[in-house]
């Protein structure tokens, strides 16, 4: 039963979560709730006075219907992976990825609390023993062909090439990324 609730856990709270972005919810769409009128009074003089709308400029008349406030999104558009554009690999660099500097990347930078590598490492997310060879591991993420400009578009930002994925977009630089490209080129 747990193993069945956990993917719709983390599906709802990924909903959830782009809700909140997208301004669904008004607590935290970062708009301030306006504050509730006052009852109107009556002057001296027998008819209630004016009072300025909280929605609009206008001025209503107590008793008069307010005018109605405009609607919030109530649906969240996802693009279909397949549309979205992948990031641009900058002419070169991975020509200029370094696979030791690379290895102490995924080292320092804590790859290995997830990641497999010859035996060694956690196992939240695959082991990548074999990920450098095209022939052992044809696809990236279940969809992307294997290549390097692939891979370092899934290091880069994770979430922009399958969103939902568990892994979260990692602090690299352009460069860091391709030195682990190039490490991880070389587990063939």
């Amino acid at each position: 039963m747990v193993k069945c609730l956990r993917p719709f856990s983390f599906l709802a709270a990924a909903l959830i979560a782009a809700a909140v972005l997208a301004g669904c919810f008004p607590w935290d769409s970062g708009e301030p709730t306006p504050a509730p009128l006052p009852a109107p009074t009556a002057p001296v003089g027998g008819s209630p006075a004016p009072t300025p709308s909280a929605q609009s400029s206008e001025v209503v008349t107590p008793g008069t219907p307010a005018a109605a406030p405009t609607p919030r999104p109530t649906a969240i558009i996802v693009t279909p992976p397949a549309s979205r554009p992948l990031p641009t690999v900058p002419a070169g660099l991975l020509s200029q990825g370094n696979a030791q500097v690379g290895r102490e990347l995924f080292i320092n930078k804590g790859c290995i609390a997830c990641h497999q590598v010859r035996g060694e490492g956690g196992t939240t997310g695959p082991a990548l023993d074999g990920i450098g060879s095209r022939a052992r591991r044809p696809t990236l993420a279940g969809s992307l062909d294997n290549t390097p400009e692939n891979l370092w578009r899934w290091i880069t930002n994770p979430q922009l090439v399958k969103p939902g994925t568990p892994m979260s977009p990692q602090p690299l630089s352009p460069q860091e990324a391709a030195d682990l490209v190039a490490y991880l080129r070389t587990l063939q």
